[in-house]
């Protein structure tokens, strides 16, 4: 039950993190990664790859807090 609650305040906090438009199609080039960091960084996160995650798309990537 716990694993739940932390995964769906992580799933929230992604939302927050990764809601803009996507940028160069989804695609995970430094220049998107880059802004992605400067967003979380802002609410006290890393941007860090979800588990299974494919490095190549931005969408699998999370912003966990510190």
């Amino acid at each position: 039950m716990i694993r739940l609650a932390v995964l769906a305040s992580t799933l929230l906090a992604l939302a927050g993190c990764v809601g803009a438009p996507a940028r160069d199609g989804g695609v995970a080039t430094l220049d998107a990664l880059k802004d992605a960091q400067a967003r979380c960084a802002a609410r006290g996160g890393t941007v860090q790859l979800k588990t299974e995650g494919d490095p190549a798309s931005i969408d699998d990537y999370a912003c966990v807090r510190k």
